[in-house]
């Protein structure tokens, strides 16, 4: 643990254009989509524009949101996990997450 951490900060080691301090949440990877959506509802109240467009761009790959509360928890526990197992990275995919 700690191999991505510069000075306290997270730093890719995958995505060099990815900035110190920030996390490659891509709309290509599938088993982003949950959190992104997520986070989008959590920015509606401070800039809805944002989270409508985070949304429909998340809609246009083909991702409608989570069915319930308990898939998007779901997801999100899924994707937290990929982050440091990539048997479940590989299993998210395979869920079509």
């Amino acid at each position: 643990m700690g191999a991505h951490l510069i000075d306290g900060e997270f730093q890719s080691d995958k995505y060099p254009w990815c900035k110190r301090g920030f996390a490659p949440l891509k709309l290509t990877d599938r088993g982003a989509w949950a959190v992104l959506w997520a986070y989008a509802q959590q920015r509606r109240s401070v800039d809805a524009v944002f989270a409508d467009d985070l949304q429909e761009a998340l809609r246009l790959k083909g991702y409608d949101g989570p069915t319930d509360v308990t898939s998007l928890v779901a997801a999100i526990t899924l994707y937290t996990q990929a982050l440091e197992d990539e048997g479940t990275a590989r299993r998210l995919a395979e869920a079509g997450l």
